[in-house]
């Protein structure tokens, strides 16, 4: 994998094999480490992508809405994959119940749900995320890597991403590797988005008719591998 042109990270080997590479970046806005400069996500000169997808392979839904891309960006990837598509990564869906004790991160492979937050929760007011849960359920991002999925979903990029945190690892390695992606932003932090996307990312909005037309467009003269 090419990573030349990427700056300030630590790269740690996902596999023995050593194959596959694990791309840890600096927090986003800590603008300099060590004199270093934070250049989280910049597109490799060299690099190859595969002939069934287009430059335009980065994508994000980008909401105001709180939950109006979850069931969104779930839908299309489920529809993708009833349809024969090799779609992989992570959906966040409510489970068995309301409140933040039913909310799940799905492995669209496996169907594995991983609690998005502590139960019980460490403080009751905090809106504070499960970092293990978190952490344990990135393994669906990096089997589309080392699968060489059709796509990839990242579920959200919010404020553990932007601190360099949460999927942000598994999602620059996925980028770097070439291998298309969609997640979902709130606008608050869009900024941070297209700081980590080096700008390279289409911003979608949240319609079913968006994401298919880009979907598409990076797909175009390919059909699914049927399963």
């Amino acid at each position: 994998m090419p990573v030349q042109n990427l700056k300030c990270i630590e790269l740690v080997p996902l596999s023995n094999s050593g194959q596959a590479i694990f791309c840890r970046p600096i927090p986003f806005r800590a603008r300099t480490i060590a004199g270093c400069p934070v250049i989280p996500f910049e597109k490799p000169v060299s690099a190859t992508h595969d002939e069934k997808t287009s430059e335009f392979s980065i994508a994000a839904i980008v909401y105001s809405e709180h939950g109006v891309a979850d069931n969104l960006l779930a839908e299309f990837a489920l529809g993708l994959r009833r349809e024969g598509w090799h779609v992989q990564g992570l959906v966040q869906q409510k489970k068995d119940g309301h409140g933040k004790a039913a909310t799940m991160l799905i492995d669209l492979e496996t169907e594995k749900c991983y609690p998005l937050f502590p139960n019980p929760p460490s403080n009751p007011d905090s809106c504070s995320l499960d970092p293990g849960s978190i952490a344990d359920a990135s393994i669906a991002l990096r089997r589309a890597l080392e699968t060489r999925a059709d796509l990839a979903i990242a579920n959200h990029f919010g404020a553990l991403e932007a601190d360099g945190k949460g999927l942000i690892a598994e999602m620059l390695a996925l980028m770097t590797g070439g291998i298309p992606l969609l997640t979902a932003v709130p606008s608050d932090y869009l900024m941070d988005w297209r700081s980590f996307s080096g700008h390279a990312s289409v911003e979608l909005p949240p319609e079913m008719g968006a994401l298919r037309e880009w979907f598409a467009s990076i797909m175009t003269g390919n059909s699914p591998l049927r399963k």
